[in-house]
C-alpha cells in the first residue's frame, strides 16, 4: 500500500503525445524508499518496494522520470525498477564525481535511460552530459538566452531536450519552434487564444444533453432517444461498454443493453464524460484523462466530506468543468452562458466560496504537487491521509478506461 503523496505531471511531446510522466513525491524519493524496507537496496526485491507498485500505477505503460539523491544512485536503489518503465533523474546538486559517472555508466550499461534535471550547463558536467538522454531545462529558472543556446548546442547531438515549468502554450510553442523534444507542465490545460466568442451549436447540444441528463428525473428511455440521434456518441458508448474495464464475456451491440450493463446509477456520469470526449479529439489525450481524473477524485473525496448522491454527482461534474475552458477554448463564463448548470457547480467552478470549494482545491493541489495547501485541507478537514492518496490512485485506474492511447 502506498503510504506517500504522488502526484505526476505529464510530459508530453512536440505532438502532444504523452511521452512519460514526472513524479511530484511529497517529502522526495528517499523518503518514500525509507518506508518500505531495511534490507540492502540491491537485494530487495521490485515487489517489495512501493516506489515500484507506483511506478506500474502512474506508467499506464509511459516513462516515469523519478529524481534521484547521490545515495540512492550509488546504492543501487535503480536497479529494483522497472527497466522499461523508468528514467533515472539526477537531481542537480550531485556533484559529477568519478564514483556517480561510473554508477551512471553501470545503470546506462543496464538499459535505463538516465536525465539531468534543472540542467546548466558546466564543464565538469561534460562526462555525465555525453551519456545522458535527456537534459531537463527549467524555463523559469533559465535565462532566454539560455534556453536558446542549449537548443542549438545540443539540436545535433544525440541527446532530447525536456523543457519544465511550460505554463502556456505560447510558451509551447516558442520551444518547439527552437527544437525542444519534450514539455513538462500545465500549458495543455490552458485554452487556446480565443477566435471567437461564438461556440459553434454541436457543442452547445452536447452542454445541453449534459445538463439534461443530470436532472434527477432523467430516465434510461430520454438516454435511448439521445443516443439514437448521436452516432458518434453511440460508437464511443459500445466501446467503453466493451472495454476491458467491464470486463464482460460478451460483447455488447445495442444501446438498451449497453446502458442496462452501466446502470442507472452511472448513466449521468458516462454520458456526461462521452459528450465532453467529443470535444477534445484534437486536444492532447492528457487533457481528456486529466478531466475524467480529476471528476472522479472529486466524487471519490464527496463522502469524506459529508457529501452523498447528487452532490456527490454534482462534484464529479465540478471537477470535469473545471477544466472546460481548454476543452472547449471560451472562457468558462460564455460555457456557462450557453448551458444552465446548478448555482453549486457553476460558482465553485468560478472560484467562489461553495461548499463544494475545497473538494476541487484538494484535487489540483494534488495534482499540482502542493504539498503545502493539500496539506492544510486535509488538516482543516480532518481526512485521513491514506483515504486521500486511496481516492487519487482509484482515480488514475479508472480514468484509463476512457482514453485512446
Amino acid at each position: 500500500m502506498l503510504q506517500s503523496f504522488i502526484g505526476r505531471e505529464p510530459v508530453l511531446d512536440e505532438q502532444t503525445s504523452t511521452f512519460g510522466y514526472a513524479l511530484l513525491i511529497h517529502g522526495g524519493t528517499e523518503t518514500l524508499l525509507s518506508q518500505t524496507s531495511s534490507d540492502e537496496p540491491t537485494s530487495v526485491s521490485i515487489d517489495d518496494i512501493s516506489l515500484s507498485k507506483g511506478v506500474k500505477l502512474f506508467s499506464n505503460k509511459k516513462r516515469v522520470f523519478i529524481k534521484f539523491t547521490e545515495k540512492l544512485l550509488l546504492e543501487g536503489y535503480w536497479s529494483a525498477l522497472p527497466v522499461t518503465n523508468v528514467v533515472i533523474e539526477l537531481i542537480h546538486t550531485i556533484a559529477p564525481t568519478s564514483e556517480v559517472v561510473d554508477a551512471c555508466k553501470i545503470l546506462k550499461t543496464n538499459g535505463y535511460m538516465l536525465a539531468l534535471d534543472e540542467f546548466h550547463y558546466s564543464k565538469t558536467l561534460e562526462p555525465i552530459i555525453e551519456i545522458a538522454d535527456i537534459l531537463k531545462i527549467n524555463i523559469k529558472s533559465s535565462s532566454e538566452k539560455e534556453v536558446e543556446a542549449y537548443a542549438l548546442k545540443y539540436r545535433n547531438e544525440n541527446i532530447k531536450l525536456l523543457a519544465t515549468h511550460v505554463d502556456s502554450l505560447q510558451e509551447y510553442y516558442s520551444l518547439r519552434k527552437l527544437g525542444y523534444d519534450y514539455f513538462q507542465g500545465h500549458y495543455f490545460c490552458k485554452p487556446e487564444v480565443i477566435r471567437s466568442e461564438q461556440m459553434p451549436t454541436s457543442r452547445i447540444t452536447k452542454l445541453r444533453l449534459i445538463h439534461e441528463v443530470n436532472k434527477t428525473d432523467f430516465d434510461f428511455s430520454e438516454a435511448e432517444e439521445i443516443l439514437k440521434h448521436d452516432p458518434g456518441l453511440t460508437v464511443k458508448l459500445l466501446k467503453y461498454v466493451n472495454s476491458a474495464a467491464l470486463g464482460l464475456r460478451t460483447e455488447v451491440h445495442g444501446i438498451r443493453q449497453a446502458l442496462t450493463m452501466i446502470g442507472q446509477r452511472n448513466l449521468r456520469k458516462w454520458i456526461s464524460i462521452l459528450a465532453v470526449s467529443t470535444f477534445t479529439e484534437k486536444k492532447p489525450n492528457e487533457l481528456m484523462s486529466t478531466v475524467v481524473r480529476r471528476g472522479q477524485f472529486c466524487e471519490l473525496l464527496a463522502p469524506h466530506f459529508g457529501f452523498q448522491g447528487n452532490e456527490a454527482q454534482s462534484l464529479f461534474l465540478i471537477g470535469m468543468f473545471s477544466l472546460l475552458d481548454a476543452v472547449i477554448d471560451l472562457p468558462i463564463e460564455k460555457v456557462f452562458d450557453a448551458v444552465p448548470l446548478s448555482d453549486d457547480i457553476r460558482e465553485t467552478v468560478l472560484g467562489m466560496d461553495t461548499p463544494f470549494k475545497e473538494i476541487l482545491d484538494l484535487a489540483i493541489t494534488f495534482e499540482n504537487g502542493d504539498w503545502s495547501q493539500m496539506t492544510r485541507i486535509i488538516n482543516k478537514n480532518k481526512l485521513q491521509k491514506q483515504t486521500v492518496i486511496d481516492c487519487h490512485m482509484q482515480s488514475i485506474e479508472w480514468a484509463k478506461s476512457f482514453v485512446d492511447e
